[in-house]
């Protein structure tokens, strides 16, 4: 996988839009699986920004289909690379939840985990 898509990935992904906040604003809008484009305030003079990531998840992807994607960085520190991801973004952006989860809708980590001793025992 590593000499397919190389070394670096940045993927997104975007928190699904709070409906009990009906005042919230859509900052950030995925365009297709790769593009998302981020609204400047244009009372401020700033246009929008459009960005060219390696995936972008909308608000409606689930915890499974992001853990697929990324399932094949699992076999790859069994096979002695190195791998890394982080999560940034605002407070409440989804980042802790994207990691680790819900009681019934595990995160990447313990899925990940899962998938490790899944392999080990083989």
């Amino acid at each position: 996988i590593q000499e397919l898509t190389g070394n670096l990935r940045v993927i997104c992904r975007l928190r699904p839009v709070d409906s009990s906040d009906a005042s919230a604003r859509v900052s950030v809008v995925a365009l297709d699986e790769t593009t998302v484009v981020v609204h400047g305030d244009s009372a401020q003079g700033r246009a929008p920004r459009r960005f060219e990531l390696s995936q972008v998840y909308g608000g409606s992807a689930d915890q499974a289909k992001i853990f697929g994607d990324l399932e094949p960085l699992v076999a790859q520190v069994l096979d002695g690379f190195n791998v890394c991801c982080i999560g940034y973004g605002a407070p409440g952006s989804g980042k802790s939840y994207t990691l680790r989860g819900s009681e019934s809708d595990a995160g990447l980590l313990p899925r990940a985990m899962r998938s490790i001793f899944e392999r080990i025992d083989g």
